[in-house]
């Protein structure tokens, strides 16, 4: 807790040089509120609780001419919201303080599922054609159920997909890590793999796809291969015309995983010994031949279940449409009220 909030000081260090610059203008007094509540009610969805600085950086900003918003800026407008309610350090929608503890308990246990996603990410780390692996989904912030699995979005060397899936799949197995119908409790999904030559994920989005882009704004990066994170952001730029790109990116140190020049060798080597096409349409195969019927049925129906050479998306349950429409009930509540 104190490592982040540490962190978190010194990535807004540069705001308070400009304090004084940063006064909310009648413009922004007009537009700024709306957005902060669309922000709140978002995370409200998820039982989540924001600090100030969450709150800046995850600025829902979609629907603002001028983007370039200071947390200062943002601040000014919060503590005056009546929507909002704050305590202990959280804001919150008016009414749900039991937000607090909960993000509090979430948070703790976040943090040992991290400590299991790095060892299982070291693994994976070694295996050929991985570029990066990223923590997603609840626990990517902080909010993970004690019973909630750990997802990691993974992107591959190009032409080599189904072999990434192959070796981790293979892996999980191995170390009986793979989520069951009986139990997901600490367990890894590996359930969205991308090609470095197919970074850009807009075909994906559905019709005002909030929960996407704040999925893609809270990736946190585990390993990270020649600044593929990078690039992948950049890719994805849609992004940041919705959700505020003036925070920067968080990278935690303590997190990173960097291969030493033995295991980079290593990996080198594997990539050499499973470099030919044919090991990509043989583990292809397989697993096409091993996958569910109503998996296959449902891919090539819509952006849930995705299977092609770049492409390896399986979120069978798709809640985008769910949650979006939550959000906005949400945030017309909050407004009649």
């Amino acid at each position: 807790m104190l490592s982040s909030t540490l962190t978190t000081l010194q990535d807004v260090a540069f705001d308070f040089k400009y304090a004084d610059q940063h006064s909310v203008n009648e413009d922004q007094r007009q537009k700024l509120p709306p957005a902060i509540l669309q922000t709140l009610a978002y995370f409200d969805v998820f039982n989540f609780a924001l600090t100030d600085w969450e709150i800046y950086k995850y600025l829902w900003v979609e629907n603002l001419a001028d983007k370039n918003v200071s947390y200062f800026q943002v601040r000014e407008i919060l503590i005056n919201l009546p929507q909002a309610a704050y305590k202990d350090g959280f804001y919150f929608l008016a009414g749900r303080e039991e937000l607090v503890p909960l993000r509090k308990e979430r948070q703790i246990i976040a943090r040992e599922k991290y400590k299991r996603a790095r060892r299982v990410a070291i693994f994976f780390s070694l295996l050929p054609f991985i570029k990066m692996i990223a923590v997603c989904n609840s626990l990517a912030y902080d909010n993970a159920r004690a019973e909630s699995d750990i997802d990691f979005f993974i992107i591959s060397q190009k032409g080599k997909v189904w072999t990434t899936r192959f070796f981790t799949t293979l892996i999980l197995k191995f170390l009986r890590l793979r989520p069951t119908n009986k139990t997901k409790q600490n367990k890894i999904c590996v359930n969205f793999i991308i090609t470095k030559d197919a970074l850009s994920l807009q075909p994906l989005l559905v019709e005002n796809d909030i929960y996407f882009k704040y999925w893609l704004r809270q990736l946190v990066p585990l390993y990270n291969q020649g600044d593929i994170f990078q690039k992948f952001i950049q890719e994805n730029d849609f992004v940041a015309r919705a959700i505020n790109n003036s925070a920067p990116l968080l990278f935690f140190n303590q997190r990173k995983i960097e291969l030493g020049r033995a295991a980079e060798f290593l990996k080198l080597i594997l990539e050499k010994i499973c470099s030919g096409v044919w090991f990509e349409n043989f583990y292809k195969q397989i697993q096409l031949k091993m996958m569910p019927v109503n998996l296959k049925a449902q891919a090539g129906k819509g952006t849930a279940v995705v299977m092609n050479d770049c492409i390896l998306k399986f979120h069978e349950q798709d809640r985008r449409q769910e949650y979006r429409d939550l959000w906005k009930d949400h945030v017309a509540f909050k407004n009649n009220q």
